[in-house]
């Protein structure tokens, strides 16, 4: 059944292609992110997607498990972007070896524990914190240097999300396609489909919105208001009868 979901994918999806643009070189941006506990031994994992200023289409994306455990989201949030801290710093310097003078070399994040633990290092640390070890504040001096800075996006815009964790529905197809370079970064919100989105099928709009139940499969069949479907069938299930106690049923005999 997963590998007829995924040949399905793969067959409405041949006309899609990577598209890159950048509107100028001397902006970078960075979407990092990371998931708590995913893998069958509770490490995290680590993903990250960049882009130039407002271009379209990822022209660099990492998605790795990290090489040990946390005890916290925040831990796992402040790993990935010590991880993710060697390409940043060297896509900078890699540009500016080719001329370009970088303005911006920005790490977007949707965790403000952990961004402020990176801006404030270990003086933003407390009592569940504490045992972090001080390499993973590497990224504080970078940013004291002005070599970075890093700023909070809502989870919801979150491109490096689609790197960490299986994605459904609208989400799932809105980074696709800001990674893929279809729409910007900019596009609507979870929940909403863009207009002219091709690569949408007709059949799982309704409403203006994307149906989240699936987004591969084609055949499913609709579920009225009022019926539980099981593995053995649907069953109609009716309206709730009016029952009284007997008191109420012998009071009102009388």
């Amino acid at each position: 059944n997963k590998l007829v979901r995924l040949m399905k994918y793969l067959n409405g999806t041949r006309d899609l292609r990577l598209t890159l643009s950048a509107d100028k070189l001397n902006c970078i941006k960075w979407y990092v992110d990371a998931s708590f506990a995913v893998h069958p031994d509770f490490k995290s994992h680590t993903g990250a997607t960049m882009k130039f200023g407002e271009g379209e289409g990822a022209a660099q994306s990492i998605s790795r498990k990290q090489k040990l455990n946390t005890k916290s989201s925040t831990g796992s949030e402040l790993v990935g972007a010590d991880d993710v801290s060697v390409m940043i710093l060297w896509t900078k310097l890699f540009l500016e070896e080719q001329g370009y003078e970088i303005e911006k070399n920005i790490l977007y994040q949707d965790n403000k524990s952990a961004i402020l633990m990176e801006k404030n290092g270990k003086a933003s640390s407390s009592k569940r914190t504490k045992h972090i070890n001080i390499r993973y504040f590497f990224v504080t001096d970078r940013i004291h240097k002005k070599d970075l800075t890093i700023e909070w996006c809502p989870t919801g815009d979150m491109i490096g999300d689609f790197m960490t964790k299986p994605n459904q529905g609208a989400l799932f197809t809105k980074f696709r396609d800001q990674i893929m370079g279809v729409t910007p970064a900019k596009s609507p919100g979870p929940g909403k489909v863009k207009d002219g989105n091709v690569f949408t099928h007709k059949s799982l709009i309704k409403n203006g919105k994307l149906d989240h139940r699936s987004v591969l499969d084609e055949d499913r069949k609709s579920t009225k208001i009022g019926q539980r479907t099981d593995e053995i069938g649907t069953d109609e299930i009716g309206p709730k009868k009016n029952l009284r106690s007997k008191k109420e049923h012998t009071r009102t005999s009388k």
